[in-house]
């Protein structure tokens, strides 16, 4: 008897029990995951951030981001051969690193950055943009890495008094870098 007089039995699990501590709210949507796009604010907070620069901001069309990626078609498939070849190097050479240590990871990274930023890949680079069509312009040769820093024909680093194999040219100064040399010593151009 007691059960029918707590429990309302005539509807699913629910209990006629007063909670003294919940707090009655409106039944409400969810906030959205991220805030519509507003284009003529977007112009104008680009125009306020960049105030002295001639250049235009170009806006993906909402849903079109997954056909439009100019550096997909065009630049990370580069990347992903650079950090393929480091890996192959440091696999075949046994090389001794630390796996667990971050700084590994954040200069071969910065070391990748770097050598695809030199003046031979900015065809490949804007390649991208035109296959994706957001540019108009003809390119000239596409230097491609395999050709840039991965041909070469002398076999050891050029540093003084290194013996090791040659991991790569560098496409800013052309000698040839070991993985010490290139990655450990963090051989950059600025």
């Amino acid at each position: 008897m007691r059960f029918r007089s707590i429990f309302d039995t005539t509807k699913h699990n629910i209990a006629r029990t007063p909670i003294p501590h919940v707090i009655n709210t409106i039944p409400h949507s969810p906030p959205a995951s991220r805030p519509y796009p507003q284009p003529d604010k977007e112009e104008a907070m680009y125009k306020a951030v960049f105030p002295h620069q001639d250049s235009q901001l170009l806006v993906f069309p909402e849903g079109s981001t997954g056909h439009i990626q100019p550096q997909d078609l065009s630049l990370f498939r580069s990347w992903r051969y650079f950090h393929k070849k480091i890996e192959h190097y440091v696999h075949i050479n046994r090389t001794e690193m630390n796996l667990n240590d971050r700084q590994y990871f954040i200069n071969m990274h910065s070391i990748i950055h770097n050598q695809l930023s030199a003046p031979p890949f900015k065809n490949l680079i804007k390649s991208g943009f035109i296959q994706a069509k957001i540019l108009n312009e003809i390119v000239g040769e596409i230097n491609k890495p395999k050709d840039v820093c991965f041909k070469f024909y002398d076999l050891y680093c050029l540093a003084i008094r290194c013996e090791k194999r040659t991991l790569l040219t560098c496409a800013w100064c052309k000698r040839h870098l070991c993985y010490y040399h290139l990655i450990e010593d963090l051989h950059l151009h600025l």
